[in-house]
C-alpha cells in the first residue's frame, strides 16, 4: 500500500504519515508568517521518495495581529490622549478665566461697598462734630441760663425781701 508522509515545519517536529485515500492536511490555528509544507510518498514496496516536496506557505496575520494596525493603534490612542489632555486643558483654562472674572467682580463689589462705608464714615464724623458743637452750644446755653436762673433767684429773692420790708412799712404806717 501507498502512503503518504508530511510535516509542516515550524509546528511539527515528526512526521505525520497516512494513508493514501486521505489526501489532505488540515493545521488550524496557524499564527501568520512563513512555512514549508514538506511532503514524501511512499510507493507499495515501503520505499520512500528521496527528496520530499516543498511547498512555502505564506499565512496573513488577521489585521488585529499586523504592525500597521499596531502602529496605527498607537498614534489612535496618542491621538485621543493628546485630544483629551487638550480638552481639559482648554476646561481649566475657561474656568480660571470665569473665576478671575468672578474674583475681580466680587473684589469690585467689595471696593464699591468700601467707598461706600468710608462716605458713611465721613457722614457720621462730619455728623458727629455737629452734634458735639451742638452739645457745647446747648452746655453753653445750659450754663448761661443757669447762670441768668442763679440771677433771677436772687433778684427774686431780693424782691420778696423788699415786698416784705414794704409790706413791713405799711404795717407800720398804718
Amino acid at each position: 500500500k501507498s502512503k503518504y508522509a508530511y510535516m509542516l515545519k515550524g509546528m511539527e517536529k515528526d512526521w505525520v504519515t497516512v494513508p493514501a485515500q486521505r489526501r489532505f492536511a488540515s493545521y488550524n490555528n496557524l499564527e501568520g508568517g512563513t512555512y514549508t509544507f514538506l511532503l514524501k510518498a511512499s510507493n507499495r514496496d515501503g520505499i520512500w521518495s528521496q527528496e520530499p516536496t516543498q511547498i512555502t506557505i505564506i499565512v496573513t496575520p488577521p489585521f488585529w495581529k499586523t504592525l500597521w494596525f499596531a502602529i496605527a493603534l498607537f498614534l489612535f490612542v496618542t491621538l485621543l490622549t493628546y485630544l483629551f489632555i487638550r480638552y481639559q486643558m482648554q476646561r481649566i483654562i475657561l474656568q480660571k478665566k470665569q473665576l478671575e472674572e468672578k474674583v475681580q467682580r466680587r473684589t469690585q463689589k467689595i471696593e464699591d461697598q468700601k467707598v461706600i462705608l468710608e462716605q458713611q464714615a465721613t457722614e457720621l464724623i462730619e455728623t458727629n462734630h455737629q452734634l458735639e458743637n451742638r452739645q457745647t452750644q446747648i452746655e453753653q446755653q445750659k450754663e448761661e441760663l443757669e447762670t441768668k436762673n442763679n440771677e433771677i433767684s436772687k433778684q427774686r429773692d431780693e424782691l420778696i425781701l423788699l415786698n416784705e420790708r414794704v409790706n413791713e412799712i405799711n404795717q407800720l404806717q398804718l
